[in-house]
């Protein structure tokens, strides 16, 4: 037979020791929890696990060992009578070693004068060495002392046998563990008080927790009062203990942080990871052994056992075990009544006041007002662990709704809702989060909600409040730039918004959204097809955005004639409606189409009657897109100073609104007007800070993006490897999705960087793969950049017939448009190759007509800036450079 004593120790009653070998399969992962006597014989045998768990107040010899038919050995000890010379503290042998002292300069000094006097008291919480404090300052003091009790059992002998066995003269009389003292114990007191030569040779140290009911004899004798170790004493305590374990920093940092200065939690979350195998012994010492992000501080089942025996001495210890499932502090009265739903029985209205004076819980503000906190970290986790699974699932839904119930702010309910995660009520205390507005930075409630969302479909629940979380989720999705980790949710919305027309086609523009994103733009044109097939019901307003949305994704494939005939529509109809947001829209679309076909005048036409639109109804990202649009105009047409107040002025109304990602693309175009005017130092940072507010969204093109134009203010500013590294990096992520004209705008870059290192030919390979990829995308804005950096190369590698394509090419460039932004650097080559091909005897013309353009344009641009801009424009940019240098060889007319 066998009987479970306190926690995992078994004890045993056996004829002899070879059934006990018999009964080891069943108890083998417990086995060092074992203690056993003989039928007839008096001794008890112990596992040395076991013994350790007396805590050291009795003495142990070693007793051979005891072996089971698996193969393992088991060390046993012989469990002998109570040893009084041995500390009296706990844990005098964790992992094999006595703990050195760690001097508390403070407490001892005060202990060492009140002890100088008749009687004291010391008190304080659980585990925070008040009895090892008493010892070593009365042993450090050469004081003779005896501890009488340790706790609840009265002392051995009598106080007569005592002072005739102790004969030396003063000596301090210990009475220990008073919080439980017997009637037997607290009469010997009382008598030692009453006693008139108290304090001439004879005195006392009363010690107990701090909600010991000290008799009316002792309570108004001074009280050195304890609380945990801090700063460099905990420190120190921390380092002995953890010295030769090989613990990794990170597993001991957690440790200390559990134990939050409690020298009982610390000892016994280390006995706790031998227990668990963690820590292993070997050759007498003991090693980490475990997993680094798994181990963390957990209280060993002594812990537990001390926590709960002290809870259940100060009353019913449920409303502490609630409080345990809280991570913030509580209301007394939710507290109660969360008690009295989870057992039936009502906890008395002032519950909380011998908790309080037990220093187990204390008053702190928490979001529903003045409520409780669990005092010591490592009793609120051994308490909060008492409780089975299922117990804890019943006791934080209890609270939870509760706290729920009383909650009028999203602070309130984001606070509650942790306690009701995982269910139908938790869905929609988070949803009322959501609506009420703060409450949680965004990204906690994303993830919040995402978890909510997932769990509901596991379990199966109610399809209508699955479809309620998306619906919440989706748009703080697309403000953090997570759309690319919604697929999944976004298909499953699409199914559960079946009966509901108005979702479904939100979804479904969603869905579009994140297609486009990743390149999947046929995906994109058949959702919203199908979208606009179920909007029929719906008001125009929503089909009108559908419609818009189709047009992009037409854009991107190339059908701009579709598109624009789509948007010229859509306009006209919303301005019959009177609905300026969506004529506002067209005419933004309308004004790209014409930008990238090259019709300056009527991009800014376009883009100034959205931006007056937008204006009038105050929607800053809206205008800051018209700003940044007309920013793009102003560029292309050479004038910077008008693009840099455009792009300042769109980052501006953005940054307010804390829209990261469309503030990025406002300071995108702002550092690439300021490298244009030359002031690479200043264009760096603005682009590092557009490449950040990118990183890690679903854009990975659009973050490919904004890493290019990175690489491209360090190749002008010399560091050309770290622009190899940055421009590489984008052009593998470029290279994962569909080809686009970001990869043609990486790979002009490559062929830059080669130009650099003087590797013309390799450099041309990539002007030519960025000319294909311009060409695919209908991009003519960027080629004559292309072309002129193509025939540069060309004539670096003196290979005549490539030069004169490329020639060739460039020039019919410069008849189909003769002016632009790009005019200077494309005209310029034209005349430095025209002079190489007349110098081969391959052109008779004079190229100088080519310079002259350039150099008209250069003057043309120029004149845009104040003068105190003009220098850096004309000299700090070497193709500006190398232009003046050529106009002043042949004569052409210098800048004033």
């Amino acid at each position: 037979a066998s009987r479970r004593l306190l926690n995992r120790l078994f004890y045993f009653t056996v004829e002899d020791e070879g059934i006990l070998a018999e009964a080891f399969p069943r108890f083998e992962p417990e086995v060092f929890c074992i203690a056993y006597k003989v039928v007839g014989a008096d001794a008890v045998h112990l596992t040395t696990h076991a013994a350790l768990a007396l805590e050291g107040r009795w003495a142990t010899a070693q007793a051979g060992q005891l072996d089971s038919r698996s193969g393992r050995v088991i060390p046993l000890v012989l469990l002998g009578p109570a040893a009084p010379g041995l500390p009296p503290w706990r844990n005098p042998h964790v992992l094999t070693r006595t703990p050195r002292w760690v001097p508390r300069a403070e407490p001892a000094a005060e202990l060492s004068e009140l002890a100088s006097g008749p009687a004291t008291r010391v008190s304080g919480p659980l585990g925070v060495g008040k009895t090892r404090l008493i010892w070593e300052v009365l042993k450090g003091a050469g004081r003779a002392f005896a501890w009488r009790t340790h706790d609840l059992d009265p002392p051995a002998t009598s106080l007569l046998e005592l002072l005739a066995a102790e004969r030396q003269r003063p000596l301090w009389l210990v009475y220990d563990g008073l919080e439980a003292g017997s009637p037997e114990t607290w009469a010997e007191i009382e008598t030692l008080l009453s006693r008139r030569d108290l304090g001439k040779g004879l005195h006392l140290v009363l010690v107990g927790r701090s909600n010991t009911a000290w008799p009316e004899s002792a309570a108004g004798l001074p009280e050195l009062r304890l609380a945990e170790l801090t700063g460099d004493a905990w420190e120190r305590l921390c380092q002995q203990l953890f010295h030769g374990l090989t613990l990794p920093p990170s597993v001991a940092e957690r440790l200390a942080e559990g134990a939050a200065g409690n020298p009982f939690a610390l000892e016994e979350g280390l006995v706790h990871l031998v227990r668990d195998r963690q820590l292993r012994q070997v050759f007498g010492s003991f090693f980490f052994g475990g997993r680094e992000s798994e181990a963390t501080f957990q209280p060993s089942a002594r812990f537990r056992l001390h926590a709960e025996a002290e809870a259940a001495r100060a009353g019913d210890p449920t409303p502490l075990r609630l409080l345990a499932q809280s991570e913030q502090p509580v209301p007394a009265t939710e507290l109660r009544a969360a008690a009295a739903a989870l057992t039936g029985a009502q906890p008395p209205a002032q519950w909380q006041q011998p908790f309080l004076a037990a220093g187990l819980v204390e008053s702190a503000i928490g979001p529903w007002g003045e409520g409780l906190q669990l005092a010591i970290p490592a009793v609120a986790q051994a308490l909060g662990e008492a409780l089975s699974e299922d117990s804890a699932r019943r006791a934080r839904e209890a609270l939870g709704e509760l706290l729920a119930a009383r909650s009028s702010t999203a602070e309130e309910l984001w606070s509650a809702w942790p306690l009701l995660a995982g269910t139908d009520e938790g869905a929609r205390t988070l949803l009322a989060v959501t609506r009420s507005r703060g409450g949680a930075p965004r990204d906690e409630q994303f993830s919040a909600l995402r978890s909510e969302l997932a769990t509901l479909s596991e379990r199966g629940g109610d399809r209508s409040l699955e479809l309620d979380l998306l619906w919440a989720l989706l748009p703080l999705a697309r403000r953090l730039g997570r759309l690319h980790e919604m697929q999944g949710a976004i298909e499953r919305g699409l199914v559960l918004a079946q009966q509901s027309p108005e979702r479904f086609v939100a979804i479904a523009a969603v869905a579009a959204e994140l297609a486009q994103k990743e390149g999947r733009l046929r995906d994109a044109e058949t959702v919203l097809r199908n979208a606009l097939g179920a909007a029929r019901q719906l008001d125009d307003r929503r089909k009108e955005l559908l419609v818009v949305e189709l047009g992009r994704v037409l854009v991107q494939l190339g059908r701009k004639d579709e598109a624009r005939e789509l948007f010229r529509k859509t306009r006209e109809i919303a301005e019959r409606a009177d609905r300026p947001g969506v004529a506002a829209l067209c005419l933004f679309l309308l004004g790209n189409l014409a930008f990238h076909d090259l019709d300056f005048p009527t991009a800014r036409q376009l883009h100034e009657q959205a931006l007056a639109l937008r204006r009038k109804a105050r929607q800053p990202a809206t205008v800051s897109a018209s700003l940044a649009a007309l920013g793009a105009v102003s560029l292309a047409e050479g004038n910077i100073a008008e693009a840099i107040r455009h792009y300042e002025e769109a980052q501006a109304a953005l940054e307010s609104e804390g829209a990261d990602i469309e503030q990025s693309w406002a300071l995108l175009g702002l550092g690439r007007a300021l490298a244009r005017l030359g002031d690479y130092a200043g264009a760096l940072p603005v682009l590092r800070r557009s490449l950040q507010l990118r990183e890690g969204r679903d854009d990975a093109r659009g973050e490919a993006i904004a890493r290019v134009a990175v690489a491209g203010v360090l190749v002008r500013l010399g560091q050309t490897d770290a622009a190899l590294a940055e421009v590489r990096r984008a052009h593998f992520a470029l290279a994962l999705l569909p080809e686009s004209e970001a990869g043609a705008e990486a790979e002009l870059l490559l062929g830059e960087i080669q130009m650099r290192q003087r590797h013309p030919a390799e450099a041309a390979v990539h002007f030519a793969e960025a000319e294909r990829l311009f060409r695919a995308a209908g991009n003519d804005i960027a080629l004559p950049e292309v072309l002129a950096a193509r025939l540069e190369a060309e004539v670096a590698t003196a290979a005549v017939a490539r030069v004169e394509a490329a020639f060739e090419a460039l020039a019919a460039d410069c008849r189909r448009r003769p002016h632009g932004s790009a005019a200077i650097a494309r005209d310029f080559q034209l005349f430095h190759a025209g002079e190489w091909l007349r110098e081969k005897g391959r052109r008779q013309e004079d190229p100088l007509p080519f310079l002259t353009s350039a150099h008209a344009e250069l003057m043309r641009e120029t004149a845009f800036l104040d003068p105190g801009l003009r220098q850096r424009f004309l000299f700090q940019i070497p193709i500006h450079q190398a232009v003046l240098d050529a106009a002043n060889r042949r004569g052409l007319p210098m800048p004033a």
